[in-house]
């Protein structure tokens, strides 16, 4: 890719293989002209190589459609802590497009400047700060909230240039300005906000591509470091810190990403995903570059190590991009506008998923109408989500088969198209409790591997609502670990006797049936094969089921098996095949945990119209809490997409599940805990008081969001996870 190409992102572009094309380029730029060393002449060299590149061309159509492929240079600018003022040049592009002026494309320096600059009749005084490579530039742009913005001569004698470091180590400069003349390009405030944005956007960009490199770095240090005998990556604590670095990292990326390609001029989207992903990258990234510097421990700390200079460019490019203080004070003004849309995390659809919502969104009315809905509303929480007859009218209008494939009579709706039925129902409040399991979890499953007999007892009652499943996992030795279950199921003529006792069983004292794992092989040293699963009428004899109640106002159950007696055919697949089987349910489980996520947004948005309507909309820290919350609702919603995105293909996306899990999981404790810190008392109350906020969800969320964190496979294990499987550290 060289010569003087113009690039351009128009909306039909494949920005994905043009970012890479992009990515690639640059790197080889920067591998032949950037020693490292923040000198001039590796400025001028690189610049020279970006024009050379058509890289000079990016923001001259006057549109934002350059932001994506903006963004994929600074992050490799970052990667290698390349300080070059690329951005600078890009944003004197977007707003000299329209100028009769010609651009060169050559170094120029940008500022935006929220005090300081005192604007008279086309002539400035002020300082800006936190520039770099001022002395290589011609030129000053100046960013003026309320004004617009000024260009600035840097040869003019009222020009003083001033050198200045900060933490110790990184150059910048200060420019003073003392009556100076100034070309002036008047901009509304929607214009000054979104050339405000993408300057922040790519400082951001900049400081994940140093974050990302610092994490490989660790990472391989890791792997190789040797304390007590052995490597320190196999020690869960380090193992944790990095899973939680790359379960950022990987947000914050997407974040970055999403807000890059939705930047059109003062849309509502752009506006919401890029002071999402920026308050995002303000709030985590320094705390990765702190715990690169842990992980590194003292070799990280000298400085002929990469790692401080990694450390500087991150918190230098985070305090560039604004601060937390100025980001979460736009983001909550953005989000408590009174026509705003009340949806936080809106994700793009395609034309099929979208005509799918609609087509859910309308027989919901029908099918769930107002009346039913306060009906249902007056329940205890343990019986809002369990109702067969609608679950009778899922099942004649064909919604219980969305994932079943079509040569089976199903829907063969994909995983996203999934989510999507699913939100709608989050939304309306419908109550398919007993249908998830079953007809989602379990249906294809059973396709898959169950007899004929099974096949033929079990589909009509799923497709029709009748049935409705519970899961016989986790025992009183055996939660997160499955694999060291002890139900036994002993082989007998025709079928099985099974003993052992399943606990923590939700809907156990009211499914009709219970998919069992257990032991059918006896010895105790083979752990994963010897489990195979059963499809088991609750009925039985000697099942006994024992309901407890639940914190989080839900029953589950202990359920002993004594000499249960199940015929062969109730068996799903092979001997030693279950835990295998129950990998291949976990695609369905992500479309249950993305839905999870969509429930937090719409709690988020329940708290966001009650502070809008309310005395607190005004107060800075609660402002500051919801504008928080919503980027890292973002990000959840961004996590789940992405795993149940990769469930319809050939990979099982375990590690991005687990992400996404871990992220959802822990949000819902922090969103509800907020929501008590800003509501009082008042968050707590149980419905139907007439004075409990967001009609008890608040009180109810926060219980059940300790069954999230410690259930289907605890955080911890789910770190683990990523960390043995996702980043490949020695177990031992």
């Amino acid at each position: 890719m060289t010569g003087t190409k113009a690039f351009r992102v128009d909306d039909d572009t494949d920005t994905g293989s043009l970012s890479a094309m992009v990515e690639d380029t640059v790197r080889r730029i920067l591998s032949k002209h950037w020693t490292g060393g923040f000198n001039a002449g590796d400025v001028k060299a690189v610049f020279a190589a970006f024009k050379e590149a058509g890289f000079n061309s990016l923001g001259r159509t006057g549109g934002k459609g350059d932001v994506p492929l903006c963004v994929s240079v600074c992050r490799e600018l970052g990667r290698v802590s390349c300080n070059a003022p690329f951005p600078a040049m890009v944003l004197e592009n977007i707003v000299f497009a329209k100028s009769p002026r010609k651009i060169s494309g050559e170094i120029a320096v940008f500022a935006a400047a929220d005090e300081g600059i005192e604007v008279g009749a086309e002539r400035a005084s002020g300082i800006v700060r936190f520039i770099e490579h001022a002395a290589l530039a011609q030129t000053l742009t100046v960013l003026v909230p309320g004004y617009g913005v000024l260009r600035v001569d840097l040869i003019n004698p009222g020009v003083e240039i001033t050198r200045e470091t900060i933490l110790g180590g990184y150059d910048v400069d200060a420019i003073r300005l003392s009556d100076v003349p100034i070309e002036c390009v008047p901009l509304d405030q929607h214009e000054v906000d979104d050339l405000s944005l993408i300057s922040r956007l790519l400082s951001c960009a900049t400081a994940l591509g140093a974050a990302e490199r610092g994490f490989e770095m660790v990472l391989e240090y890791a792997r190789e470091r040797k304390q007590f005998g052995r490597p320190i990556g196999s020690f869960q604590a380090v193992q944790h810190k990095l899973a939680n670095s790359r379960m950022i990292l990987d947000a914050s990326r997407m974040l970055v990403d999403r807000a890059a390609s939705s930047c059109r001029p003062g849309g509502s989207q752009w506006l919401d995903n890029a002071n999402g992903a920026i308050l995002f990258c303000q709030v985590h990234l320094r705390k990765i570059a702190l715990e690169t510097h842990h992980c590194f421990g003292a070799i990280g700390f000298a400085e002929e190590h990469d790692a401080p200079t990694q450390f500087r460019v991150i918190h230098a490019e985070m305090a560039r991009s604004g601060g937390l203080k100025k980001t979460s004070r736009e983001y909550a003004e953005f989000l408590l506008n009174p026509v705003r849309a009340d949806k936080v995390a809106e994700i793009d659809e395609d034309d099929t998923t979208a005509a799918l919502r609609a087509k859910v969104r309308n027989w919901l009315d029908e099918a769930w109408s107002e009346a039913d809905r306060q009906e249902n509303a007056a329940l205890p929480f343990s019986n809002r989500h369990w109702n067969l007859d609608f679950a009778r009218k899922m099942g004649c209008a064909g919604w219980t088969t969305i994932n079943w494939p079509s040569d089976e009579g199903g829907l063969d709706l994909s995983p996203v198209e999934q989510l999507a039925f699913s939100e709608e129902f989050i939304r309306q409040g419908a109550p398919d409790g007993s249908t998830i399991a079953g007809s989602r979890l379990l249906a294809t499953e059973i396709i898959a591997h169950g007899s004929p007999r099974l096949k033929s007892e079990m589909m009509p009652l799923l497709r029709s609502g009748e049935a409705s499943i519970c899961l016989g996992y986790s025992e009183p030795g055996a939660g997160s670990d499955l694999a060291s279950l002890q139900t036994k199921a002993a082989g007998i003529s025709g079928g099985y006797v099974v003993n052992g006792q399943k606990i923590w069983t939700s809907d156990g004292h009211r499914a009709s049936h219970m998919i069992l794992a257990a032991r059918t092989n006896p010895d105790p040293d083979v752990k994963h094969g010897a489990i195979t699963l059963f499809v088991v009428p609750m009925n039985t004899p000697g099942i006994t089921v024992r309901p407890m109640p639940a914190l989080h106002g839900h029953i589950f159950c202990n359920v002993f098996l004594d000499d249960v007696r199940i015929p062969e055919w109730t068996r799903l697949g092979k001997e030693g095949e279950g835990w295998s089987i129950l990998n291949n349910a976990l695609a369905s489980e992500r479309v249950v945990m993305g839905a999870f996520a969509s429930q937090l947004d719409d709690l988020l948005n329940r708290m966001i119209a009650e502070v809008r309507g309310g005395r607190l909309k005004d107060a800075a820290d609660i402002r500051t809490g919801i504008a928080l919350l919503a980027a890292d609702v973002r990000a959840a919603r961004l996590l789940s997409l992405r795993s149940i995105e990769l469930s319809g293909g050939d990979h099982t996306p375990l590690v991005e599940s687990a992400m996404a899990k871990i992220f959802a999981s822990e949000l819902s404790q922090r969103l509800t805990e907020t929501a008590i810190d800003i509501f009082g008392p008042a968050a707590m109350l149980d419905s139907p008081s007439d004075g409990a906020v967001a009609d008890g969800l608040i009180g109810q969320l926060l219980r059940r969001s300790i069954m999230m964190v410690v259930g289907g496979g605890s955080n911890e294990i789910q770190r683990n996870v990523i960390a043995l499987r996702g980043l490949h550290l020695p177990s031992k």
